[in-house]
């Protein structure tokens, strides 16, 4: 059997357990490629106002522990964590991978920026992906909390909360 007739018998009987009509109703329902993963009722959770510029993305790491340092446009910089499993692998990820979509970003715009990341990177290893982005995404959170002169878990919309707890030996 040749490649091309197994991917269409393939199709075929994926598309068999469909009700009927269902693979031209979702065909039809698709959106244009600005969906970036969001639904219809997704609003922008904005922090700071958008116009700044990523210009720089800078990595250390020394034993099970990685840094992220970006800058922007005017000079202002956000520190992050890369993940601690393996972190010269993951720096080496987020220069080779994730930098060039990070520079020339706009901060403010985090929601894009994460999806562009994700959505050029679907065919490499997931979980070191991720884990470069998340050394951009906590540095971009700490240029939140500069920006704004808070603490980055007061720019969460984070708050303490007391609650009974009880231990026993």
């Amino acid at each position: 059997m040749r490649r091309r007739d197994f991917i269409r018998s393939t199709a075929t009987l994926a598309l068999s357990g469909l009700p009927a009509g269902a693979g031209a109703a979702a065909a039809s329902e698709s959106k244009s490629y600005p969906y970036l993963g969001r639904t219809e009722d997704y609003s922008e959770f904005r922090v700071i106002e958008p116009g700044l510029t990523i210009t720089k993305v800078e990595s250390w790491t020394q034993g099970a522990y990685g840094f992220v340092r970006i800058t922007t446009n005017d000079g202002r910089q956000g520190w992050g964590q890369l993940s601690s499993y393996e972190p010269d692998i993951t720096a080496m990820v987020l220069h080779r991978h994730v930098v060039r979509h990070v520079l020339g970003s706009d901060p403010a715009q985090i929601d894009a920026l994460v999806d562009r990341v994700i959505d050029a990177n679907m065919k490499y290893p997931w979980s070191y992906v991720c884990r470069a982005l998340s050394g951009v995404d906590t540095a971009i959170w700490d240029l939140y909390g500069k920006i704004k002169g808070n603490r980055s878990a007061r720019c969460l919309a984070a708050r303490r909360i007391r609650f009974r707890s009880m231990a026993r030996a």
